[in-house]
Parts: C-alpha cells; structure tokens; sequence
C-alpha cells in the first residue's frame, strides 16, 4: 500500500539587492525549469518566495537562489519548511 507523503513546500526570503534585477521573472523561470509550484514577489525590502516540489529540485533552486539572476546581490536567504501547499503553477504576485 502506497500513502501520500505530499510534495515539501519552502517559504524563502531573499535580501540584498534583489529588487529591480529581475530577481522575480527569472525565479519564476528558474523554478518551473525545476518542476515547482508556488509563487514570488517582492516585498519593502527582500524577495519572498513560496515554492513547493521534489527536495532534489526545491534543492537546487534554494541553490540558485543564493545567488539569483546576475544582477543581483543577495546578502541572505532565509528558508523555513511550511506545511504543503498545493498549487497549479509558479506565479508573479504583485
């Protein structure tokens, strides 16, 4: 018998000059070439993210992100496990 262990989600903030460099179109990019669900947007002063998929990808991303796009740059990434979140697509939030 098989159970539903779900897909872990992430709740990452990203500070540093993050805004005005893309950081949110190319995270999207980024992550749907991961596979993963969620959302970005920019908050006052940081990037905020909410990604959900496979740790392998969701892996590689947080790896992306501590560096993002190659304007940016990013002084921390902070990541917190939530609790699963199920979404149809990665989104722009504004």
């Amino acid at each position: 018998m098989l159970l539903y262990k779900g897909m872990p989600t992430r709740h990452i903030i990203i500070t540093g000059k993050v805004q005005g460099v893309f950081f949110r179109a190319t995270a999207k990019k980024v992550a749907r070439e991961f596979g993963l669900l969620g959302w970005v947007k920019n908050t006052e002063n940081e990037v905020e993210i909410v990604a959900n998929g496979d740790e392998i990808n969701l892996g590689q991303f947080l790896n992306w992100c501590k560096a993002g796009p190659p304007q940016a740059e990013v002084t921390d990434v902070i990541v917190t496990i939530i609790p699963e979140e199920r979404f149809t697509a990665f989104r722009i939030l504004h």
